[in-house]
């Protein structure tokens, strides 16, 4: 897996690399500002993005923003230290992947990766995304799709805050809720469906 990490403060950027190593990610490129991480991600895309929300010139935003000009698909997950509810909430409308909270723990940046992986190694080409708070759908579906070859039922645990942007099928959705009964529907509001990414990670070794 090729990770970016983008962060204006090379002492907080070495560490997340470090971290990452040691987790068994070897190949990680740091920028140390917006600008050089889009040359990174035009010369070389990387399999996930680690961004800093709070930079100067170009801030983690305006990244976000022109990453999702050329794909809809990578990963990008917000690292946001001193970033206002505004910049939190434009990040989300732009399709952020993740939002982690600065100083974060080595776990939560390894647990994000481990859930990106989870999502990609699977073969199945539709993911049936249900929020967290409604644990009894996420069990009810889990069976209903169970050995399916098309869809997978994936907890989304950003609370359905996903916004569905280029990667949203309306006809996938119409064929995985023609397989929900619609009392599942009206039950359980919030329920996406999208179409799976193609992104291949590689796990750590």
């Amino acid at each position: 897996m090729r990770i970016l990490v983008v962060d204006d403060e090379p002492i907080v950027a070495g560490l997340i690399a470090e971290g990452l190593r040691n987790e068994g990610y070897e190949e990680i490129v740091i920028a140390n500002s917006g600008e050089e991480g889009l040359q990174v991600i035009e010369r070389d895309p990387p399999d996930v993005v680690f961004l800093d929300i709070t930079m100067p010139g170009m801030d983690g935003v305006e990244v976000l923003r022109r990453i999702r000009e050329r794909s809809a698909d990578l990963p990008v997950v917000i690292l946001s230290g001193w970033g206002t509810d505004k910049q939190i909430d434009a990040a989300r409308e732009l399709g952020v992947t993740e939002v982690l909270q600065k100083p974060t723990p080595l776990k939560n940046l390894s647990q994000t990766l481990a859930r990106l992986q989870q999502i990609a190694g699977d073969t199945r080409r539709y993911l049936v995304l249900v929020g967290r708070n409604h644990p009894d759908a996420f069990d009810h579906l889990s069976r209903k799709f169970s050995g399916d070859p098309e869809f997978q039922v994936f907890l989304d645990r950003r609370q359905g805050e996903r916004r569905r942007r280029g990667e949203s099928h309306e006809p996938e959705r119409r064929q995985a809720e023609r397989r929900l009964q619609p009392a599942d529907l009206l039950r359980w509001p919030g329920i996406g469906v999208i179409r799976r990414r193609q992104t291949s990670f590689a796990h750590p070794r």
